[in-house]
């Protein structure tokens, strides 16, 4: 059987890395997540998801209680994602979010995908139609 093991001094110093690197402010790596902005929480989840290197991220409600600035920042980390070949699956019921980040959107209404487009064919009113089920 293998043994794990974790080293603290790694472990801290990737974690102050991503703090750097994702403008995680913070008292220090050792500060309780709940103790962050929402905006610092949602930095921290993002670079804790990107920091093992996946080809997929579920990105779900991303910017929900989130102020402007920190909302700016998540569509300018997410938009990063994607440019540089990972794949985003965003779930989101903000329409402007969905209309901002999206290259391709799926509306699932009912429990059924009701319609697909690509970015350029979406407007609020061919949207809110395949919401209403209609494809």
């Amino acid at each position: 059987m293998e043994k794990l093991l974790l080293s603290h001094r790694a472990m801290r110093a990737k974690a102050e890395r991503l703090m750097v690197e994702y403008s995680i402010m913070a008292p220090s790596a050792d500060a309780p997540v709940g103790r962050l902005s929402g905006g610092n929480q949602q930095r921290l989840v993002l670079a804790r998801a990107l920091s093992n290197g996946p080809r997929v991220m579920v990105v779900a409600q991303p910017t929900q209680g989130l102020d402007i600035g920190a909302i700016e920042d998540m569509y300018g980390r997410i938009r990063k994602v994607a440019a540089e070949g990972i794949g985003v699956l965003l779930i989101s019921t903000e329409l402007e979010e969905v209309m901002t980040l999206a290259s391709r959107v799926a509306v699932i209404s009912s429990g059924a995908l009701s319609g697909v487009l690509p970015a350029e064919e979406v407007t609020a009113e061919r949207l809110g139609m395949m919401v209403g089920g209609a494809s």
